[in-house]
């Protein structure tokens, strides 16, 4: 089974359209990974300012205070999307609203998937040891910046559909433009090869890779032409210089054949003239 097709002009259009298409894939990608690392940098941002609060309250009013402020804000919920945990030095959890996840020692970012109602949640979020030896888990869930990616890639994918299709319209007017192209230089060979020795192809003054194929195919039968033409004047040279002693021939045979009386030897002489 045949994969490409075996006509010039399809696989021109199939490299097109190919082309197209993975252009436009490429640049998606490579959008949608800005996009994300930019969303990702800025959830760090609020994180990082969050934290920063929370670290100074801690050393200006002491764990108990943190703890306390902490247990508020995951019970108020005044933002849905902030995550805290607070884990004692045995890495019992003191207070929290996400279970903390295994995480290389030492690490200082990390992120996560939370497992809840409404799917799986994105967290990003920063760890931070205290000196008392607890550890501070402040992040954000991503439920906006996926969404908004979601959103994107969902839109990039309607627009792949537009491009697929855009890509096919320029690919088939491109092996249209070439087959046309290539179909008058067909068709003057053709008519050439009948005996129209005159006719050329016609140029458009592009200059192109087909205008200077046009131009070459011409003086070709430029040269052609003028090859035959030698060949002709060789030949009536030639007829003319037999001419004369075939004349001269042909009047002796007749001669002869009027003087001659034997009748085979006058047949012969008929089918000499003859």
């Amino acid at each position: 089974m045949r994969l490409m097709p075996r006509s010039t002009s399809a696989r021109l259009a199939l490299a097109v359209t190919a082309s197209f298409l993975f252009a436009f894939v490429l640049l998606g990608i490579g959008v949608h990974y800005a996009v994300s690392a930019m969303l990702i940098q800025d959830a760090r941002e609020l994180v990082k300012v969050d934290a920063a609060g929370l670290v100074e309250m801690y050393q200006d009013d002491g764990g108990a205070a943190l703890l306390a402020e902490l247990r508020d804000r995951i019970a108020s919920d005044d933002d849905p999307d902030a995550v805290y945990a607070l884990t004692a030095p045995d890495g019992r959890v003191v207070a929290g609203n996400t279970p903390v996840p295994n995480h290389r020692r030492g690490a200082h970012w990390i992120e996560f998937t939370e497992h809840s109602g409404d799917g799986d949640l994105r967290v990003v979020a920063q760890l931070l040891r205290l000196p008392d030896g607890t550890t501070l888990l402040t992040g954000t869930r991503t439920r906006s910046q996926d969404r908004f990616l979601g959103l994107m890639l969902r839109t990039a994918l309607a627009a792949l559909l537009v491009a697929a299709s855009l890509g096919a319209l320029i690919g088939w007017m491109t092996s249209r433009w070439v087959s046309r192209r290539l179909r008058h230089l067909d068709n003057t060979a053709e008519r050439v090869g009948g005996g129209e020795l005159d006719l050329r192809a016609r140029l458009d003054g592009s200059d192109d890779a087909f205008d200077r194929l046009a131009r070459r195919f011409n003086a070709m039968l430029d040269r052609i032409e003028e090859l035959l033409g030698g060949v002709r004047h060789a030949t009536d040279h030639i007829a003319h210089d037999l001419r004369t002693p075939l004349t001269r021939l042909r009047n002796r045979l007749e001669e002869a054949r009027q003087r001659e009386q034997d009748a085979d030897a006058a047949a012969r002489l008929d089918a000499a003239i003859g």
